[in-house]
């Protein structure tokens, strides 16, 4: 009995610590649960503060504009000089990350001299506020309206239409092109317009080798004409070495003319005929008769040594 009565209290024992045991683990776990549920919430906190913060700061401070070292614009050099420092501003401005009013607010910033007076004039009719809240779109409308003219707009297309290359000078004539194109993009709009303009403007000699490709973008049209370009620089060249050799296709070259003629006057002058030949003159006798001057006495290839 003693013994049994030992037995069970042992297995009491061990049975009040493996559920003590339980329970700390039990503790544990729900501890380490409340601290990753912690962990979580801390961390969503801190993403919805960064998210407010961007927020806030959307879009573009003045001075980060200014670190892209936007050109000032006076409005006195012509449409050319408007259209490029507009292209330039939309550059920026889409760099910067400007929403729709700090892009004319920052940009109007830039006017100067004659485009500043004509702001300062435009404000005080609309207002400052109806100004900032034009799109971006409607600004360079304004400004295109007021500082590229109709006659100025037409002279640049006529200087397009009428652009074309000059000797062989095709990177020049490329460059110029895609100025053009930056420019006034409505005059080579749909892109097939563009390749048509491009072609129009090339040399006669490979004008129609480049259409018969039928490129459908610039980029093609450009790579092939360079291709053409140099092999037709490269066959002017070998032409070039080729004068003053032998003759072609029974025509006679200069330098082989050059040396008839000193062939010939090399002759002494007959005194009977008044021709430049060696040997017996056969003039009295009218025995031979010149195919050149139909005269007799001397045949064809000294007739032309005569003085």
């Amino acid at each position: 009995m003693g013994s049994r009565s030992k037995s069970e209290t042992a297995n009491s024992k061990r049975e009040s610590k493996r559920e003590t045991e339980k329970k700390g683990s039990k503790k544990k776990e729900s501890e380490k649960k409340k601290e990753e549920s912690d962990e979580s919430s801390t961390a969503e906190n801190d993403l919805r503060d960064k998210t407010k913060k961007l927020k806030i700061h959307e879009g573009c401070d003045f001075k980060v504009f200014k670190v892209y070292n936007p050109k000032e614009f006076y409005g006195d050099k012509g449409a050319i000089v408007t259209l490029r420092w507009l292209e330039e501003m939309e550059s920026i401005v889409l760099i910067s990350k400007c929403t729709e009013s700090e892009k004319v607010q920052y940009t109007s910033q830039l006017l100067k001299g004659e485009a500043l007076e004509w702001w300062n004039t435009l404000i005080g009719i609309k207002g400052i506020e109806s100004l900032y809240n034009l799109d971006w779109a409607t600004f360079k409308a304004v400004i295109l309206k007021k500082f590229c003219p109709i006659n100025e707009m037409d002279q640049i297309q006529t200087k397009l239409w009428n652009h074309k290359v000059v000797g062989t000078n095709l990177k020049e004539y490329n460059t110029k092109f895609l100025e053009y194109c930056r420019i006034v993009p409505h005059l080579v709009t749909p892109e097939s317009n563009k390749v048509t303009r491009y072609i129009y403007g090339l040399p006669i000699e490979i004008r129609d080798l480049v259409r018969s490709h039928m490129p459908s973008t610039k980029e093609y049209a450009m790579e092939l004409a360079g291709y053409l370009m140099d092999g037709m620089i490269k066959n002017r060249d070998e032409k070039k070495k080729d004068d003053g050799k032998t003759p072609v296709g029974g025509k006679v070259r200069k330098v082989e003319k050059k040396r008839e003629e000193a062939f010939v006057y090399s002759h002494p002058v007959c005194k009977s005929c008044g021709m430049r030949h060696f040997g017996r003159c056969l003039r009295p006798t009218n025995t031979v008769i010149c195919s050149f001057c139909k005269k007799p006495g001397h045949l064809k290839l000294t007739a032309r040594g005569k003085q």
